[in-house]
């Protein structure tokens, strides 16, 4: 997560050099390091730059006083695709050298990235969960509650009831969309709605962080996040479950499984937890592998039983 605002001024200017000749190191790289049949280096490459450059911009927002994440996301919007083909749009005859053609992060480049995926969701998972207190849970229940009710029914219903009049009044917009019963158009409505109400703990985290903020109004608005969170991914599933069941869908999980296997993520997370706890304490040692090893390895078996990894962790 980001770090603690510094209090020593941003050396804008080499800031900005390290930057470009990071980009220009890429250029070269890139041009010379030439995938053969076993082993593409880009990948790794891209990533590596990636890491480099997102940290040295996430700096560079500081100086106008914004956190270090603003700055990450900047970065990924920039060097990912979707800048590429862009700029590919508006000047089709502009000629970019790769991999800017594509994008650093390009789609060839985060399919070989994928595994990571994983990693970085658990990761994710585990700060957000490892961030709620149960005592702040007691004092501050009133308002989280209040957070959580204030947020969920405007979004759920505005959510639902846009998604049922775009059926009603534009049906040509949504295609056989329009020609389902109400019941199965509200349901899918639903799973739109759970996805609609969802934040990121782990930009939350970092903001926080980033800032240094503390007190009551930091706890709370965490611990509401981290909440929705679990909130989100079960009312997800409820919701997929209830709409294919809806649609008929053959072998797709009844709405008791979905459950079953949501309860079964979480004992296995509390189990999880303890786990981790006894190894803290009594162990101690090589906690980076320790992690990487108990990410992979839980990932794995609670997707054996498709169980939800994220809430497992969470």
């Amino acid at each position: 997560m980001a770090s603690v605002y510094s209090k020593e001024p941003i050396d804008i200017l080499r800031k900005t050099i390290i930057v470009v000749l990071m980009i220009g190191a890429m250029l070269l790289l890139h041009r010379f390091a030439v995938p053969d049949e076993h082993f593409d280096p880009r990948g790794l490459l891209a990533l590596g730059f990636v890491i480099l450059a997102t940290y040295t911009i996430g700096e560079l927002t500081e100086v106008i006083g914004l956190p270090h994440i603003t700055g990450y996301l900047l970065a990924g919007v920039l060097l990912g695709p979707s800048m590429a083909y862009f700029l590919h749009d508006v000047y089709p005859h502009l000629q970019l050298p790769p991999p800017l053609d594509e994008g650093i992060l390009s789609h060839e480049i985060t399919e070989q990235l994928s595994p990571l995926n994983k990693l970085a969701l658990a990761l994710i998972a585990l700060t957000a969960g490892g961030e709620l207190k149960l005592k702040e849970l007691r004092d501050g229940l009133v308002h989280i509650v209040g957070l959580l009710v204030g947020q969920a029914i405007p979004v759920t219903l505005g959510v639902v009831a846009c998604v049922w009049g775009i059926t009603q009044l534009m049906p040509e917009s949504v295609g056989p969309l329009s020609a389902l019963p109400t019941p199965t158009v509200l349901a899918l409505a639903g799973v739109v709605a759970s996805l609609a109400f969802a934040t990121s703990p782990a930009a939350t985290i970092a903001i926080i962080n980033s800032t240094g903020s503390k007190g009551p109004m930091a706890r709370t608005v965490l611990s509401t996040v981290v909440l929705k969170d679990v909130i989100v991914i079960t009312s997800f599933f409820v919701a997929l479950a209830i709409s294919v069941g809806l649609l008929g869908v053959e072998g797709a999980p009844s709405l008791s499984t979905s459950l079953g296997r949501i309860g079964l993520s979480i004992a296995v997370g509390v189990g999880l937890g303890f786990g981790i706890h006894f190894y803290l304490r009594f162990i101690g040692a090589e906690l980076l592998l320790f992690i990487v090893a108990m990410i992979y390895t839980f990932t794995f078996l609670i997707s054996t039983v498709h169980g939800e990894a994220p809430l497992m962790f969470i």
